[in-house]
């Protein structure tokens, strides 16, 4: 191990640890923080879906606009999760 950290120099090592632990804090939080956010949306959707009369709801159903609510919603959630992707590529650059 010592012989490693000749190789490498101590600092390299201390960088590189420090890079890892970051960019898997920088996901984790990512990904909590996304996973919070479209929950409360999704909540509030779902809350406001069902206060409509069953007759709108039914119409609704027949235009299919429940899947167009889960893309929409998906498309958020990858679009947050590329910027993510780029953030942690950024701060692995450096």
């Amino acid at each position: 191990m010592s012989s490693l950290l000749k190789l490498f120099g101590i600092e390299s090592v201390r960088n590189l640890l420090i890079k890892c632990l970051s960019g898997l804090g920088f996901g984790y939080l990512t990904y909590k923080g996304l996973d919070v956010l479209l929950g409360m949306v999704t909540d509030q959707v779902m809350q406001n879906f069902n206060s409509l009369p069953a007759n709108m709801l039914s119409i609704m159903g027949l235009g299919d606009l429940d899947h167009a609510v889960n893309m929409t919603l998906s498309a958020y959630a990858a679009r947050f999760a590329m910027a993510s992707v780029k953030k942690l590529k950024v701060m692995g650059s450096g």
